[in-house]
């Protein structure tokens, strides 16, 4: 029986041999070879194996590591002498300079695996039972062995604790307000949170406190945390599986555990740069503004579209596919905005969404969203504000949005987003400055109070939208760049067969011309003979 230590190594250093072809004619196929290997049509075949780690007598050592989240951490240890050498065996796990955990191992009853001149143990860290752990803090575990002959041997092991099966995980700490890791080593981590600050800055204005997060952002495709396991009597149980040993699971307990250590799951959908931070900053919105909400009425639309609001560069694609669906009538109703979308519904559900949001900026000023999000408390809904702040009702509210779709108003103002930098030309829609201090920008237009909505039963489209500004106003053209995002975001690059029709065209035309050059000579030397 081979040693599991052979079938576990954390660092195996690899090395391969390519198995060689046999050549039936060498020159002809030593230039096939060059072109088949320069095109991607050869595949080699790699065989691997782990190269043995010295380790003196007496050595005690960690070789394998096995997070089983939420469940704790499982440190396989392997000591160089037979058990009967073995006196005694002492750990003890170290986190932020505060110990977690001792144990010793019984040299006999605790053995894993044992051989002629070895031993390997299993110690499990309960991380339930240890209410000081903390996810992405560094843990050290220190292994002491003494033999009966008095040599007393240690090792020092050091872990990032990270949830198993995603990552590489890396992380950044913007300012003390926002601490991000994600499970994307590729990310550029630092830069997408210095750019989900201003997120906070804005949130200031209408939130009396805005509390520091610790997010950890999961990557698609997030898979569930646990699996579901039935056993021989056909019961079902959630739980880790992981090598010869299941370990109780669940979701709770996964977010109860980031939760004790001060972080917030963020599961994403996207995997672009731009989409990703205007997702995350999307959750940080709805994080920041649950906490003042609790269980009040809010509709799923509001808190969506106030989300995507505050994306660091707007959506101006929603208008073309929300009105799309508009001339096609497939557009969803107030009642269906009100709850959340089917998988089929999300794109045109999220578009919609942001437009309601955009329409109320639009219709009361830039910071009307955040005013009213400010207002909602557990004692006062969603319709509540509204109605007290605005005469208005979300009925009335959607059937003024159905003829704005169609103004050119919206078309000027589909690209807005609030963190836009204040022009000298006035608008309709005022920016807002990017300030902590608590005030809000009035906007210059009627409010309905002054002159309420009135939408017929059957209204026509308008030309010019609804009716909010008196009709002698001129609307100035807003200046070039206006609407310019903040940080174009270069795409990210693609995969293109341009470059390899270039590479096939050029490098594979050149190999090929020595082979015909050699076929076309031997051919002129058969007819010479």
């Amino acid at each position: 029986m081979q040693p599991l230590l052979k079938q576990v190594r954390l660092l195996p250093q690899h090395y391969g041999k390519v198995e060689n072809m046999k050549k039936h004619n060498l020159i002809i196929l030593s230039f096939l070879s060059v072109v088949i290997l320069s095109t991607g049509m050869f595949a080699t075949t790699e065989r691997s194996r782990a190269q043995e780690d010295e380790h003196a007598y007496g050595e005690i050592w960690n070789f394998a590591v096995i997070p089983v989240f939420p469940s704790g951490i499982r440190f396989w240890l392997r000591v160089e002498a037979p058990a009967d050498q073995i006196q005694s065996i002492e750990l003890s796990v170290w986190q932020n300079e505060k110990r977690l955990d001792t144990a010793r191992l019984d040299p006999f009853d605790d053995v894993m695996f044992g051989y002629e001149d070895a031993v390997e143990y299993e110690y499990f860290l309960d991380v339930q039972a240890k209410t000081a752990f903390r996810m992405f803090d560094p843990i050290k575990l220190i292994a002491s062995v003494t033999l009966i002959d008095g040599t007393t041997n240690e090792s020092l092991t050091t872990i990032i604790p990270e949830h198993q099966g995603y990552g590489p995980w890396q992380g950044a700490v913007a300012d003390e307000r926002l601490t991000i890791y994600i499970s994307d080593p590729d990310i550029a981590i630092e830069r997408m949170a210095k750019e989900l600050l201003p997120t906070f800055d804005l949130l200031s204005r209408s939130l009396e406190e805005v509390r520091p997060l610790k997010l950890a952002v999961y990557m698609p495709p997030v898979m569930p945390f646990c699996e579901l396991v039935e056993d021989e009597d056909g019961n079902v149980e959630s739980l880790v599986v992981s090598e010869r040993r299941n370990f109780p699971c669940s979701e709770e307990a996964m977010a109860a555990l980031y939760a004790r250590s001060g972080f917030e799951i963020v599961k994403l959908h996207n995997t672009r740069y731009r989409e990703v931070r205007d997702e995350s900053a999307e959750q940080i919105v709805l994080l920041q503004y649950g906490t003042r909400w609790a269980d009040a009425e809010v509709p799923f639309w509001f808190q969506y579209g106030l989300a995507m609001y505050f994306a660091p560069n707007g959506h101006p694609e929603a208008l073309a596919q929300v009105q799309r669906a508009a001339r096609l009538e497939d557009l969803l109703d107030l009642q269906e905005l009100s709850q959340l979308p089917t998988t089929e519904q999300e794109q045109l559900w999220r578009a919609q969404s942001f437009l309601l949001t955009l329409y109320l900026a639009d219709l009361y000023g830039a910071d009307a969203p955040q005013r009213i999000a400010g207002q909602i408390s557990p004692d006062k809904s969603f319709s509540d504000v509204l109605r007290e702040e605005f005469d208005m009702t979300p009925q009335r509210l959607y059937g003024a949005w159905r003829i704005w779709l169609d103004s050119s108003r919206a078309t000027e103002v589909a690209a807005y987003h609030p963190y836009l930098e204040n022009t000298a030309t006035s608008t309709p829609i005022p920016t807002i400055t990017l300030t902590r201090t608590p005030t809000t920008t009035p906007s210059p237009t009627a409010t309905p109070t002054q002159r309420p909505l009135f939408i017929p039963t059957n209204p026509p489209l308008p030309t010019r939208g609804l009716p909010t500004f008196t009709p002698t106003v001129t609307i100035t053209p807003l200046p070039p760049g206006f609407f310019d995002r903040i940080t174009p975001t270069a795409a990210p690059p693609t995969n293109s067969n341009n470059g390899n029709s270039q590479f096939c065209n050029t490098g594979l035309g050149t190999l090929m011309l020595p082979l015909v050059a050699f076929m076309i000579g031997r051919k002129r030397r058969v007819r010479e003979r």
